[in-house]
């Protein structure tokens, strides 16, 4: 479907802002309501619509967020399921944020590297076309 193009940091966003809302007190079907709204890809935007009528009829979050493996990985479904049972949602939206955030910086310096031997290449070709 669409949820292959939901960035990665679409979904840090979210992850992120729905930790700091909830701990915050904010109602989760408010908080979905303000994250679908802030949603940049339409791909998302549709998700996230998906997931507030999940939880608007009563369904847990990892449910809702589980109907959508290709954005949601296991990994991430399970530390929500985790965190619901436990009643430390927060806290594991906490560390999931914390996860995703190493995870860019392993991502960039990956490219970054990735780019450095490509563009010495490059400029062994400028040069030596001079």
């Amino acid at each position: 479907m669409f949820e292959r193009r939901v960035s990665f940091s679409e979904k840090m966003f979210f992850t992120k802002h729905l930790a700091v809302m909830l701990k915050s007190g904010i109602p989760i079907t408010d908080i979905l309501a303000t994250l679908t709204a802030q949603a940049k890809s339409g791909a998302f935007k549709r998700i996230l619509e998906q997931v507030h009528a999940d939880i608007s009829r009563g369904k847990s979050l990892e449910k809702a967020l589980s109907k959508h493996p290709k954005v949601f990985d296991l990994l991430y479904v399970s530390l929500i399921r985790i965190g619901e049972e436990s009643g430390t949602l927060e806290g594991s939206l906490a560390y999931l944020t914390e996860q995703l955030e190493k995870e860019s910086d392993l991502r960039k310096k990956v490219q970054s590297a990735m780019l450095y031997p490509a563009l010495e290449r490059c400029q062994q070709h400028f040069d030596g076309d001079s």
